[in-house]
């Protein structure tokens, strides 16, 4: 089985019309979040890199807002190159003020350009990653852009990695690459998997 296989089985699982999914998926949305803003791991943290989610994703929102209200460093991506150019992107400092503009994939991006550069800080940096699929190994599988595998190979051993995920994105054993970064802790609605 490969990449693709897996993806496949999440996107389906994603596009549900029942509205009990849904309205159940919100609810470990927020236990996931909850869970999150109460670990260690964000109260510690003074720069988060996260980004803006997409429909079916864990929504990001509630840890965006909290981060800027708690005083943290906050940046998300903003996409400078198609795949097809080397999929490259950066990370940019947002506050209450920022403006945002639809760029790839409809995704919202700051319009500034106040980008972070992770070689000159020695703060603690926790990245939350974007994801479809995690396994037990805390392994991850994208979207299949390599955007966050090849900005973290630039940056080895700078962050913290966290995936948000529902349980139904876990599985036991995915196929990998060398070129897929290993997240450090995966936060569902039931465990964390560190």
């Amino acid at each position: 089985m490969n990449k693709e296989y897996f993806r496949q089985i999440v996107k389906k699982r994603r596009i549900t019309s029942d509205s009990v999914i849904l309205e159940n998926d919100l609810k470990k949305a927020s236990i996931i979040i909850e869970s999150y803003l109460n670990s260690n791991y964000y109260k510690n943290a003074e720069i988060i890199f996260a980004y803006s989610s997409m429909d079916g994703e864990i929504p990001l929102i509630k840890i965006i807002e909290t981060a800027i209200n708690d005083d943290k460093i906050l940046a998300l991506p903003k996409i400078r190159t198609s795949i097809a150019a080397g999929a490259k992107m950066d990370f940019v400092a947002v506050d209450n003020n920022t403006e945002y503009k639809r760029g790839t994939w409809g995704i919202l991006e700051p319009i500034s350009d106040r980008i972070i550069n992770i070689n000159e800080t020695d703060k603690m940096v926790e990245m939350i990653i974007p994801g479809l699929c995690f396994d037990i190994n805390r392994n991850r599988i994208g979207y299949g852009g390599g955007y966050f595998d090849r900005y973290l190979a630039k940056f080895p051993d700078k962050f913290h990695i966290t995936a948000l995920a529902y349980e139904y994105q876990i599985f036991n054993k995915l196929p990998v690459d060398n070129n897929d970064k290993k997240v450090d802790l995966i936060v569902t609605e039931n465990r964390y998997i560190d």
